[in-house]
């Protein structure tokens, strides 16, 4: 479905114009500010409903204004009306017979596509704006950049805690372990406990036997008191156990090592903590990666899922990648045909597309322009600078010359 004939009055720049396209490129020429893109917004005006239409559409000095497109299978007339400076606007189509459908607007957003896409402007835009553009055509419903914020933050996570791993990787192979002096503190209070035990014992049984000694000299000193001495004598040494002093040393010596095992202990209680540690943050890693990777294959599901206009098309890293490399790395003559082709798929049912700025193109863009409008069967309405009044539908001020 193409424009049979486009018929505007007082729309904008124009007075009145009537185009009858006899070729797949219908170029609007003329010098700046003319009307020539009043012509390509007459087109989107009469098709696009009301969103689409500018707050003043009338020509100054006018109240009506009228758009009338022959589609072939039917024809769709737009009014305009300026009530106290506000616009109102009517539409109508009715088919070959005569006959008006109900709801016009609703049956012309089953055929019209994507007409305020522009390829030329397409090729010239930033690759971010090129994703953002082509996503809505594709219509992926997939907000990448909160998808990239959150990627970032999980890679930032992950550098963290990979850090934290590698250090404390470090510290563990730094702490030296000497396994013969055991795994198991030494409780110095306890030994100290026991030394002076022993020492107070020693000590006890130090003043018995001076006790003893002095007791037998005294034997021989009074032999008047013999007897009592030596029943107190043999009294007492009857009733003293027979126990030889013991020896500290072993303890003492024991207290003395007691730094180095606890200080070994104290290093194997280390190494446990930075090993449960280390085990604890590598699994947080591993969390972070799983993650990511999920992340990655939604993305991914939903680039591949994507009805994407053109064969080896694809977005990726906010930018458009055709056939494996970035579109904007493209050579001019490809971009163009890549923007064309996404032009043309996203208008499938209505081929009309409208370019403005043509001037921007050369002889040899505007042959391969040609080239893809006849082989596809395209309608491009393309608005381009140039007073000679040779090329195309010459436009000024306002009408056909």
């Amino acid at each position: 479905m193409k424009i049979i004939s486009l018929t505007a009055e007082n729309i904008k720049k124009l007075k009145a114009i009537e185009i009858k396209p006899d070729s797949n490129i219908v170029q609007i020429t003329g010098r700046n500010a003319q009307g020539k893109t009043s012509v390509l917004d007459c087109i989107w005006y009469a098709l696009g409903g009301k969103d689409a239409i500018d707050v003043k559409p009338i020509r100054n000095g006018q109240e009506k204004a009228i758009i009338k497109i022959d589609l072939d299978e039917f024809i769709v007339t737009r009014t305009f009306r300026d009530k106290e400076g506000e616009t109102t606007t009517s539409l109508s189509i009715e088919n070959k017979q005569g006959l008006k459908y109900p709801s016009p607007q609703a049956m012309l957003d089953s055929i019209i596509g994507k007409l305020t896409f522009d390829p030329l402007a397409f090729s010239r835009m930033k690759p971010k704006e090129q994703f953002d553009k082509l996503k809505e055509i594709a219509e992926i419903d997939f907000n990448f950049e909160e998808y990239a914020n959150k990627e970032k933050q999980i890679y930032s996570e992950r550098t963290t805690i990979n850090r934290d791993i590698k250090q404390l990787e470090a510290e563990i192979n730094s702490i030296v372990i000497d396994k013969q002096l055991g795994e198991f503190p030494v409780d110095t209070s306890k030994l100290m406990l026991e030394i002076s035990q022993i020492e107070s014992f020693n000590r006890e049984q130090e003043n018995t036997e001076n006790k003893k000694q002095n007791l037998a000299e005294r034997i021989t000193e009074l032999e008047d008191e013999l007897e009592f001495v030596k029943e107190n004598y043999n009294s007492i040494s009857n009733s003293m156990p027979f126990i030889t002093q013991k020896s500290v040393e072993e303890l003492k010596q024991q207290i003395a090592q007691s730094s180095l095992i606890n200080e070994n202990v104290n290093k194997i209680n280390t190494k446990k903590e930075k090993e449960f540690k280390l085990k604890t943050i590598k699994e947080h890693a591993i969390q972070r990666t799983k993650i990511m990777e999920e992340m990655t294959n939604v993305k991914n599901s939903v680039i591949q899922n994507a009805k994407m206009p053109v064969k080896g098309l694809a977005i990726e890293d906010g930018q458009v990648i055709y056939n494996e490399i970035p579109l904007s790395q493209a050579s001019g003559a490809e971009q163009l045909k890549v923007s064309l082709a996404i032009a043309m798929a996203a208008n499938p049912k209505l081929k009309v597309i409208r370019i403005t700025d043509g001037s921007l193109l050369d002889d040899v863009s505007m042959n391969e322009l040609t080239k893809v409008a006849q082989e596809n069967d395209y309608q491009i309405w393309i608005e381009r600078v140039d007073s000679s009044g040779t090329v195309g539908v010459f436009i000024e001020d306002g009408e056909i010359k």
